[in-house]
């Protein structure tokens, strides 16, 4: 598996010496929130695309893809009934779509709950908006390479797609392979089913995982519970990116990463060990 950071870690912190730190504890990918590259994410320069890539090209770090969308500049919003307010946001999608590309990336997680909530209209209404909208840029989406990952939110925070179910049925609805979902621990308030039927039964359409604690903090200790969820990721052969995604910085960021780098050593180990096992035991039969 492959491991990556969700880049708000390391806050202002230089971007070449936060990349070094982390291959220093062994994460390879790096996932990006475009207010942290410009406050008004419309203005990133094809000069600062030059700088990012060297930094990466430097260090080794590849560049997975953007999340936290339209955190950044204020006014989007991709469901409201002004459809010139819906016209100006998708565009933005579009220019944030071809940035990803030019960075060598693949992904855009696209949660923005504040940008995507029913607004004055039913729920059922803007999830209708919200599918016409990645309808019409999934054909851009599909060729510059890149996915739209939805990002399936709780209640607390999003009025729509609020499970993994709700997401799939969005997705097959569209029908496009640019669009696709996603997985974060984080955001399983409002699910019934365990970590391990989640990502083994919704398997098809997961193209991304976000690691953190179900309080949005990092990982330290391998609970059952994420044992079963990198089983059902090995047994569905997951071959994508797991991104470190948290909402608690109380610690520095060598805290956190030299952390879940034992977290992620200690499940690895776990994992390995009962594969070798289960094979013992089949090969004895």
């Amino acid at each position: 598996m492959k491991y990556a950071i969700c880049n708000e870690l390391f806050n202002k912190r230089n971007f070449k010496e936060s990349c070094l730190l982390m291959v220093k504890y062994g994460f390879t990918g790096i996932e990006i929130a475009p207010y942290t590259l410009d406050e008004n994410p419309q203005n990133i320069s094809y000069r600062k695309v030059k700088e990012i890539k060297k930094v990466l090209n430097d260090t080794g770090v590849q560049f997975v893809g953007f999340h936290y969308l339209l955190k950044a500049p204020r006014g989007f919003h991709l469901t409201v009934p002004d459809t010139s307010i819906r016209k100006k946001s998708w565009s933005f999608l579009k220019f944030l779509i071809e940035i990803c590309k030019e960075l060598g990336g693949n992904i855009m997680v696209l949660g923005s709950s504040k940008q995507r909530n029913a607004i004055g209209v039913s729920k059922e209404k803007t999830t209708s908006i919200f599918k016409e909208g990645l309808k019409d840029i999934a054909p851009f989406a599909e060729k510059m390479g890149v996915k739209i990952l939805i990002e399936v939110l709780p209640s607390r925070v999003s009025n729509i797609i609020n499970t993994i179910q709700e997401a799939k049925e969005v997705i097959y609805e569209v029908g496009s392979p640019s669009i696709a979902g996603m997985f974060d621990f984080h955001n399983c308030e409002d699910e019934s089913k365990s970590y391990y039927n989640l990502i083994y039964n919704y398997s098809d359409i997961i193209k991304h995982i976000h690691l953190n604690e179900i309080d949005g903090n990092y990982p330290e200790k391998v609970t059952s519970d994420f044992l079963s969820a990198f089983m059902a990721l090995k047994k569905k052969n997951y071959s994508g990116w797991i991104s470190l995604e948290i909402f608690h910085f109380d610690n520095s960021p060598e805290i956190i990463l030299s952390s879940t780098q034992k977290f992620i050593l200690e499940i690895e180990k776990k994992l390995n060990n009962y594969l070798f096992l289960n094979k013992q035991n089949k090969d004895k039969i």
